[in-house]
């Protein structure tokens, strides 16, 4: 179970990636989320478009969450 730290963190982070999709991405790196999303996310549990590499230019990479609470599994 997440903290209440953890999804504080998560849900910043979260709001930081819609933020800069709106407002900071180029156009070519919204094609290339998009081409992205197309070949990774398969609508699993395994990956998501939070998982697209990019946001990390932006944004920083995901929040590290306390040890017991992060059990997604890494693609």
């Amino acid at each position: 179970m997440k903290t209440r730290d953890d999804r504080q963190l998560l849900l910043k982070w979260y709001e930081q990636m819609a933020l800069c999709f709106e407002h900071a991405l180029t156009p070519e790196e919204r094609d290339d989320l998009d081409k992205w999303d197309r070949e990774w996310v398969d609508g699993g549990a395994g990956v998501s478009t939070s998982d697209w590499p990019g946001w990390k230019k932006h944004i920083g990479p995901r929040p590290a969450l306390t040890a017991h609470a992060d059990r997604r599994k890494t693609a």
